[in-house]
């Protein structure tokens, strides 16, 4: 997928497009990462050894499972994020912050240990998931663990300003999940109910990553909220192309299979867009795919339905208004840092809102 043809999904009529191509950022989400994985070397590498060293247990079954997972290369960006934006505060992450980086990473894993298995998942970053290898008892046990490890990390230094942000965002999780199972198979949703779901499941730990460091260092209420409201606006960006990507990306640069949210009969934003401004027709086909939504693991998505749900989603516009919809979260995330002073690192960051956005992995 070409960069014009990403941005003239993203901006259909709305935007001039050399105006749009004037706000991009010179380089490409992995560049912007690896610019912020130097900032934060020093800091990764304490990260990692805290990781590592709560990753050895007695039990070794729990660190075969765990280590699965959390070692399988991800890019880390959630507790990236809480570095980098401790380090946008002017601040050198101390051992407490770092601590804290791996309390987001622990409830990231735990969290997707226990959606693969609610989602029957046979892939996670191009390997066998822990549920396909192990099996789903020892998988939603160890992901229990690391929900556990991550409170015990949370304790210590401005606990009462923290652990609040953090336990709340473990429940809110949790509830998404939930709530998103109530909507399993069915198109008897509104676009707020879907957004609800997002916020939940992804663009509040985002925003839990990228507050702890202004709760931990008594920054004002003022700076805090703006960290929020970034972290929780380029989540739902991120979450919004993630999901259209499950569409039209590609399964060897994606590292799981083209298709899955459709197979597992989830409504996300591009297929609710589609079915919003299908025909009859349309819709009942929609209708027709989802209601026979696998549910084994070995089951594969019928090519043919995929490439009918394409052609809805192009014909009704629901790609383009989906890049679009993106876009509005990632400006709104840029605003959010107003309040921050002008640095590098959040000149990286206001970059990556962007990139983000018309990412093609």
């Amino acid at each position: 997928m070409t960069l014009t043809f990403m941005l003239a999904q993203t901006h259909p009529l709305t935007t001039n497009l050399s105006a749009i191509k004037k706000t991009l950022p010179s380089q490409n989400t992995q560049s912007l990462i690896k610019n912020l994985q130097e900032i934060c070397h020093s800091d990764l590498v304490q990260l990692n050894h805290i990781i590592l060293t709560h990753l050895e247990q007695r039990v070794p079954l729990i660190g075969d499972i765990a280590k699965h997972l959390i070692l399988a290369g991800g890019k880390r960006l959630r507790p990236l994020l809480s570095l980098a934006c401790c380090r946008t505060l002017g601040e050198t992450p101390s051992h407490k912050m770092v601590e804290l980086a791996a309390s987001i990473e622990f409830i990231h894993s735990a969290t997707l240990l226990h959606d693969d298995v609610v989602d029957v998942s046979p892939l996670r970053r191009g390997r066998p998931t822990a549920n396909a290898l192990w099996g789903n008892k020892p998988t939603i046990l160890v992901g229990d663990f690391l929900f556990a490890k991550a409170f015990e990390l949370m304790l210590g230094d401005n606990e009462k300003r923290v652990l609040p942000i953090l336990a709340k965002v473990s429940q809110t999780i949790t509830e998404g999940e939930v709530f998103q199972l109530s909507y399993l198979k069915t198109f008897s949703l509104d676009e707020t109910v879907l957004l609800r779901i997002i916020g939940s499941k992804t663009a509040a730990l985002f925003a839990a990553s990228c507050e702890i460091s202004a709760a931990l260092f008594n920054r004002s209420c003022d700076v805090q909220e703006a960290l929020h409201h970034f972290g929780y606006n380029l989540g739902m960006a991120f979450q919004i192309i993630d999901d259209l990507l499950d569409y039209v990306g590609e399964t060897e640069s994606l590292g799981k299979s083209m298709g899955d949210d459709l197979k597992e009969g989830k409504v996300t934003v591009p297929l609710f867009l589609a079915y919003q401004e299908g025909s009859l027709k349309e819709r009942g086909i929609l209708e027709s795919m989802i209601a026979r939504a696998g549910v084994t693991i070995d089951e594969t998505l019928d090519p043919s339905d995929l490439d009918t749900a394409l052609h809805i989603m192009h014909r009704t516009g629901a790609i383009q208004k989906s890049y679009d919809k993106a876009w509005t979260y990632a400006k709104k995330a840029i605003d959010a840092l107003s309040p921050v002073n002008e640095s590098p690192i959040k000149r990286i960051l206001s970059d990556l809102c962007y990139s983000l956005v018309i990412r093609t992995s």
